[in-house]
């Protein structure tokens, strides 16, 4: 066989790899997209979970902050679409919880939420000790607006863990090591306890 033709069969292989990973990482992004109960209508942004699998969770902020830039809808929905990017990227991490490093402040930081939400809820037990170390590994002293939001996001995680009740969850908060971390991570608490009541279904007329 002639070199020339050898070498438009490697090419050609190459092709046909390259679309076949293609298929591949579209499918498990809208895998995960289900996974994560992503409404049908937001399987526009199935790139962005294909880049989580792909590439992490950096590259599939950046796939969603592009996506929402062209869409309304994706743009509206941005807060709980990074909310399920960062459940999904400490799933992939295995629990680990210094993926929050990648977490970026946009979409009112659903990344840092979704991680801390995920984290309480694959180990089970609430340690506030522990959680503040977390999110010290979300930033530093010369980066600290990462660190207070993921604190923010605590107050997210922990009133979720207690089932709603909103007092036991400041309680939580209050036992940060320092007032400005209770103080972010109380106003988490509110937000989700707001979030939470206005999501709930309201009877009908006729209903009690």
């Amino acid at each position: 066989m002639k070199r020339p033709q050898l070498t438009g069969i490697i090419v050609a292989l190459l092709l046909v790899d390259c679309v076949l990973l293609g298929l591949y990482f579209t499918r498990r992004g809208r895998e995960a997209a289900e996974t994560w109960r992503i409404p049908a209508a937001q399987e526009r942004v199935a790139g962005a979970f294909a880049a989580l699998e792909r590439q992490g969770l950096g590259a599939s902020l950046d796939s969603l902050e592009h996506a929402a830039a062209q869409d309304s809808t994706v743009l509206r929905d941005g807060h709980q679409l990074a909310h399920a990017l960062g459940r999904r990227a400490l799933d992939r991490a295995r629990g680990d919880a210094s993926v929050i490093g990648e977490c970026r402040p946009i979409f009112a930081s659903g990344c840092y939420h979704g991680v801390v939400e995920s984290f309480l809820q694959a180990t089970g037990r609430i340690d506030m000790a522990e959680l503040e170390r977390m999110c010290f590994v979300a930033g530093s002293e010369e980066r600290p607006a990462p660190v207070y939001e993921c604190m923010h996001g605590l107050g997210h995680g922990v009133l979720g863990a207690v089932r709603l009740d909103v007092w036991p969850a400041l309680h939580h908060c209050d036992a940060l090591s320092r007032p400005r971390f209770a103080a972010s991570c109380r106003e988490g608490v509110f937000m989700e306890a707001i979030n939470s009541a206005v999501s709930q279904p309201h009877a009908g007329p006729g209903h009690a």
